[in-house]
C-alpha cells in the first residue's frame, strides 16, 4: 500500500484558553481541565502530568466541580468520581466513558457563577446562581436494568434546596465544616453587591432541604467608588478563616465566627482582579492570582494555635 507523507514544518497552533480546574478531593491524582473549544481533560498529576481522557464537548464548561456517589459498579468501596461542569444555567455530569455531558439540568436562577462541593464524601453541590438565589443540588446514580459491568450507568441532578437570597448575584462560594462539637457547615457566598454572606447547616441532620440558615454578613469595603466591590473568589480554612480576592486586588483574610476584617493585602499595585485562590495542605501558605497574572504567596502565622 502506498502512503504519500507530507511533512509539515511549520504549523500555526493556537491552543485554546483554559476556562477552569478541578482537582478531585477524594483521589489527589486526577485534575480536571476545561477549554474554550468545549473539550475537557482527565489528567493523572503523578509521577507526572499525563492526559488519561478527553471528552470533546460541545459547550464551554467555565466551571468543574467533583462529588462522589454511590455506584454499585465502582469497586472503591462502591463510590464513584463524578465530574461536574457549569454552562451559562445549565449543570451537567461529564461522563468520560460515554465522552459526553449527561444528566443535564437547569439551575432555574439565571446563569451559574460557582459550583462548589458542600461536604466532602457528599454527593451535594452549591450553585451561585444570577438572581441571588443559591442552590444545592445532588447527585445520584443508577444502573440500567439491561447493563451488566455498569459502564451504561444513568446519572440524576436533582435540586433538594434554595438558600435565602442574597439580592444580587452570587459570584463565589466556598464551604467550611466547623472542627467543634457541634459540626457545623458553613457555606460562604461572595455577592454582587459588595458583600460575603455566611449559611449555616447543622450536620446533625443529613437532610439539606430545610436547615440551612442566614446568619452573617460581612461588608467588603469599596474606598469611595459607586460600584460595590466583586468578590471574585472565596477560600475557608479549617480553623474558621475565610480569604477573599476581590476587584480591587485586594486578598482579605477574615474571622468565619464574627465577620470581623484580620489582614489585607494587595496582590498587584494595579488594583487588578484577584480571580484565584488556594491553600496549601497545611493551610500555612496561601496562594493568589488574577488579571495581573502573577502570582503571589502569603505565608500565615500561628495556624495550629487554638
Amino acid at each position: 500500500m502506498d502512503v504519500a507523507v507530507h511533512r509539515i514544518r511549520h504549523l500555526n497552533y493556537h491552543p485554546k484558553p483554559i476556562l477552569a480546574m478541578a482537582s478531585a478531593p477524594h483521589e489527589g491524582n486526577l485534575l480536571a481541565i476545561s477549554r474554550a473549544s468545549g473539550s475537557v481533560d482527565l489528567n493523572i498529576v503523578n509521577p507526572k502530568l499525563r492526559t488519561i481522557a478527553t471528552m470533546a464537548g460541545s459547550v464551554p464548561l467555565t466551571s468543574l466541580a467533583w462529588v462522589q456517589v454511590d455506584s454499585e459498579s465502582s469497586n472503591n468501596n462502591n463510590n464513584k468520581n463524578v465530574l461536574l461542569g457549569v454552562h451559562q444555567s445549565d449543570l451537567y455530569v461529564i461522563d468520560f466513558s460515554s465522552g459526553q455531558l449527561t444528566a443535564r439540568t437547569s439551575s432555574g436562577g439565571g446563569g451559574v457563577f460557582c459550583i462548589q462541593q458542600v461536604v466532602n464524601n457528599v454527593n451535594v453541590v452549591a450553585i451561585g446562581c444570577e438572581d441571588g438565589s443559591i442552590r444545592l443540588v445532588q447527585v445520584s446514580m443508577a444502573r440500567r436494568v439491561d447493563d451488566d459491568d455498569g459502564s451504561n450507568d444513568l446519572y440524576q441532578l436533582e435540586t433538594i434546596a434554595t438558600l435565602p437570597t442574597a439580592g444580587a448575584a452570587v459570584l463565589s462560594l466556598a464551604c467550611q465544616k466547623c472542627n467543634d462539637s457541634s459540626g457545623t457547615v458553613r457555606l460562604y457566598a461572595g455577592v454582587a453587591d459588595g458583600t460575603i454572606r455566611r449559611y449555616d447547616c447543622s450536620a446533625t441532620t443529613s437532610d439539606y432541604r430545610t436547615s440551612w440558615k442566614s446568619t452573617l454578613r460581612m461588608t467588603v469595603e469599596c474606598y469611595g467608588r459607586s460600584t460595590p466591590t466583586r468578590v471574585w473568589t472565596l477560600k475557608a480554612a479549617s480553623d474558621g478563616t475565610l480569604v477573599s480576592g476581590d476587584s480591587l486586588g485586594h486578598v482579605q483574610f477574615w474571622d468565619g465566627n464574627t465577620g470581623t476584617l484580620i489582614a489585607s493585602f494587595e496582590q498587584n499595585d494595579n488594583k487588578a482582579d484577584v480571580l484565584a485562590l488556594e491553600l496549601t495542605a497545611d493551610e500555612c501558605k496561601l496562594f493568589a492570582s488574577g488579571v495581573d497574572s502573577r502570582v503571589i504567596c502569603i505565608q500565615r502565622s500561628n495556624t495550629n494555635e487554638n
